[in-house]
């Protein structure tokens, strides 16, 4: 998905970018669901119990734990929309549509 060989094999990098961005849109859509979820209109019910220093501070800590988690899922992601497209690629190549130009430079 690094769009580094578009100008040898277009087919082939843009069928890779069209998965790669779908499981991105996917993650990106699941990642906002979940937080509202979490951060939704019970999160002040479950935490003004608290008090407001320890809210703030579950706050926080719950909002670093979600970054950290986010830019591993999102690393998995890069590494899954790669190999996606790849397969994807192959799977075309073994059913007669290769993607790669017959006459490479």
């Amino acid at each position: 998905m690094a769009l580094s060989n578009i100008a040898r094999e277009p087919r082939r990098e843009i069928i890779e970018q069209a998965f790669g961005t779908l499981l991105f849109g996917g993650v990106a859509w699941l990642v906002y669901w979940l937080s509202g979820w979490v951060f939704g209109p019970s999160w002040y019910d479950a935490t003004s119990k608290l008090g407001y220093a320890a809210e703030r501070a579950f706050t926080i800590f719950l909002m670093t734990f979600g970054a950290f988690l986010f830019s591993l899922l999102l690393i998995a992601v890069v590494f899954l929309a790669h190999y996606l497209g790849e397969g994807v690629c192959g799977l075309l190549t073994a059913a007669g549509f290769d993607p790669r130009p017959k006459q490479r430079y």
